[in-house]
């Protein structure tokens, strides 16, 4: 296999470990430190919460400038970084003495997940890839939930082990020489190699050319449809970041033993991981507006049942399992809504902007659960409110897809129709 054909793929598994790095050990990971933080530095349920929404708060600034620094800098450089700015955070958290240092560690993990995440990995697949951009964002994007999968066990047991900081001394190590592949491998066109992207081509067995599928196009947004787009990206942040950052201490405030919730977020972690990836092979083969009848319907009913778990732990796997799966499209779904009704010239401000909208909503939202946890002891209702407003996502998104779309195939007058985005 020639190196055009392979390397693309080498390049979106490179951004997968990217993204367990800037937005995996930022969020579902770390919230596993969160009950061992509140408890060695005897931190209330809103403090503790506060580190994610300084975290959330900063990496809505950060996104804001991300698209005029890749224009000063190479994406490679900036992911680069990124790595060191997570490496900044490990040795505050290692050091922090109270909740002061634990914000600052915060802002430092915002910028991270503000400038080397969703917005530089989205851009470097978009260059690598023609065909199969689905599949391989789901992949790339796959990192955050592959991370949630492993290291909540790994992390439980080295601070009940080790404690707080040697655990944070490893993390480090893995950060630094994650670096280092990051730098070798990445690069932020196809071109700097002298490869072109991937392509599968049309051509069949015998060198015909293979049928063409139906495909599915979509109109350009009207004023009222972005401000639905970008309605729907703030909901899913107000629903995304509170949900991730707060399930382990939710389970564990619900009665549960500490190593059985790290083990339900590491099942939530891995059926995520294979949801993202059966997201984009089912967005490439059948449209995304077919798919999320799958994935949104799942998590509204996972969401509804995570709320009721009690401390016997009856439903809690089959709620990880279904919010787990569900969640995928939340992850990479908003990139992906962009990607479907945005032109290519409108596409990266706008998945600027809808990721400045996601994080806008955690900022907001991820206080919340710790709030109504300190009023009532316990997350439930917080998690019970998520879902419904999961149901407003569900309602907004299909009915856009549903205006927006235009069915086209072979032969049709309205295949290259002025107007549509080429999907």
């Amino acid at each position: 296999m020639s190196k055009r054909k392979w390397y693309p793929w080498l390049v979106c598994i490179v951004c997968m470990l990217m993204n367990i790095l800037a937005c995996g050990l930022v969020t579902t990971a770390f919230s596993t430190y969160l009950p061992f933080l509140r408890e060695s530095l005897e931190l209330s349920y809103t403090e503790t919460s506060m580190i994610n929404t300084v975290r959330c708060l900063v990496s809505t600034a950060a996104m804001l400038f991300t698209t005029q620094l890749y224009r000063k800098i190479s994406i490679r450089l900036g992911l680069v970084l990124s790595c060191g700015l997570m490496i900044l955070s490990c040795v505050m958290f290692a050091s922090a003495k109270g909740p002061v240092m634990c914000y600052a560690a915060g802002a430092v993990m915002g910028i991270v997940f503000g400038i080397g995440n969703l917005i530089p990995i989205s851009i470097i697949i978009r260059n690598w890839f023609e065909d199969q951009q689905s599949t391989a964002l789901a992949i790339a994007i796959m990192g955050s939930s592959v991370s949630t999968a492993v290291f909540p066990p790994i992390i439980t047991h080295m601070v009940q082990s080790y404690g707080l900081r040697t655990t944070f001394l490893a993390e480090m190590i893995f950060i630094a020489a994650s670096t280092v592949l990051i730098f070798l491998v990445i690069r932020d066109k196809p071109e700097e190699l002298g490869l072109t992207a991937f392509r599968t081509g049309n051509a069949g067995a015998g060198g015909k050319e293979k049928k063409k599928k139906v495909q599915y196009r979509y109109r350009s947004l009207t004023k009222a449809g972005f401000m639905l787009l970008m309605l729907a990206s703030l909901l899913v942040g107000l629903t995304g970041a509170p949900y991730t950052a707060h399930v382990s201490l939710h389970l564990i405030t619900t009665g549960i033993d500490p190593m059985k919730a790290a083990a339900a977020l590491s099942v939530f972690g891995a059926v995520m991981a294979v949801g993202k990836i059966m997201l984009g092979i089912s967005t490439d083969r059948f449209g995304t507006y077919r798919t999320n009848f799958v994935f949104l319907p799942c998590l509204i009913v996972g969401t509804w049942m995570l709320s009721a778990v009690t401390a016997s732990g009856t439903t809690m796997f089959p709620a990880v399992v279904l919010a787990g799966f569900g969640l995928s499209v939340g992850t990479v779904g908003i990139t992906l809504w962009c990607r479907d009704l945005s032109s290519d010239e409108e596409y990266p401000e706008r998945v600027k902007l809808s990721q400045t909208l996601f994080s806008l909503g955690g900022l907001v939202a991820t206080p919340v659960p710790g709030i109504i946890a300190d009023a009532t002891g316990s997350y439930s209702l917080a998690y019970l409110a998520l879902a419904i407003i999961q149901i407003v996502i569900f309602v907004v998104i299909q009915l856009l897809y549903k205006k927006n779309s235009l069915r086209t195939g072979a032969g049709n007058p309205d295949f290259l129709a002025a107007g549509t985005t080429q999907r």
